[in-house]
């Protein structure tokens, strides 16, 4: 059982993230106060391992993805192109363990992976992003790698989804207008087999 009561206040700030509505905005607000304060002001890497090694956070951060999860299939969401009513479904496809998750069907294996990258993002917007970076943290070395499509296209949904949820509807308008030229501009070369050239 979670002992440390910011946690406890936090998952319950997490809920109401998760579900959007009139007072989502001071929920983050209050996660974004709240999640720094279990740190040190200027935390080592060592320092944060200290807290994100403890039962109590081990528990948190389950019951934290869980939270997103369960919100996840609440509402309809795009698969694999569709759009799927997914009250047929629940968290259990999410939760399910390998062994398991290889009796699923086609469908349920789509489900499946795009709510666990759901929850990923969503995890990392609401709590990993605010806990306070490392004093000592080393700069990656930054490695180009291939596009992952699937990967940018989760990342757009989730954004999608989080500024409407947020109400921050003119952000998202001005997301899709840049999309919608984005794929006008693009989808001659792409169709044509051209190289699509680099904005200066």
């Amino acid at each position: 059982m979670i002992t440390n009561l910011v946690l406890v206040d936090s998952l319950d700030n997490l809920r109401t993230v998760a579900k959007g509505g009139v007072t989502q905005a001071q929920a983050f607000a209050n996660l974004r106060a709240d999640i720094p304060k279990l740190f040190p002001e200027h935390p080592t890497t060592a320092e944060i391992k200290a807290v994100t090694d403890t039962d109590d956070w081990k528990e948190f951060s389950g019951s934290a993805r869980r939270i997103f999860a369960e919100a996840y299939f609440d509402a309809p969401r795009e698969i694999d192109g569709e759009i799927e009513d997914l009250s047929g479904f629940d968290v259990s496809i999410w939760s399910a363990d390998k062994k398991t998750a290889k009796a699923f069907g086609p469908l349920e294996t789509l489900i499946r992976k795009a709510a666990q990258t759901y929850v990923r993002i969503a995890y990392r917007q609401n709590v990993t992003m605010l806990i306070p970076e490392a004093i000592d943290a080393e700069v990656e070395e930054k490695v180009e790698k291939d596009p992952d499509p699937t990967a940018i296209l989760a990342l757009v949904d989730a954004a999608f989804c989080t500024l409407t949820e947020r109400g921050q509807f003119d952000k998202a308008l001005v997301l899709l207008n840049g999309l919608d030229a984005l794929v006008k501009s693009v989808r001659n070369p792409v169709t044509e087999g051209r190289v699509v050239p680099r904005k200066a």
